[in-house]
């Protein structure tokens, strides 16, 4: 895929990149946002949250959310309902 990219192409990128920026800011606020409704709504502890609003694979999040000391499967279990 990589070989495909010509240099008009990556020309064109730096048009996408406030665009891309955006879209970041507006996912990390709207995750946030989510994690705090799920810890005061629903009493998720903030690691859970957090990895339970974020967006991601049901399987990547919840074992991440298992090595840093949250619950798994309430972080899978939310990824599978989503």
């Amino acid at each position: 895929l990589g070989a495909t990219i010509s240099r008009e192409a990556l020309a064109g990128a730096a048009n996408l990149i406030v665009p891309a920026l955006l879209i970041l800011a507006v996912l990390s606020a709207v995750g946030v946002v989510l994690a705090v409704v799920l810890q005061r709504g629903f009493g998720f502890d903030l690691t859970t949250a957090l990895f339970a609003a974020a967006p991601g694979g049901m399987n990547n999040m919840a074992i991440l959310a298992k090595d840093a000391g949250g619950d798994g499967f309430a972080v899978a279990l939310v990824h599978l309902v989503r």
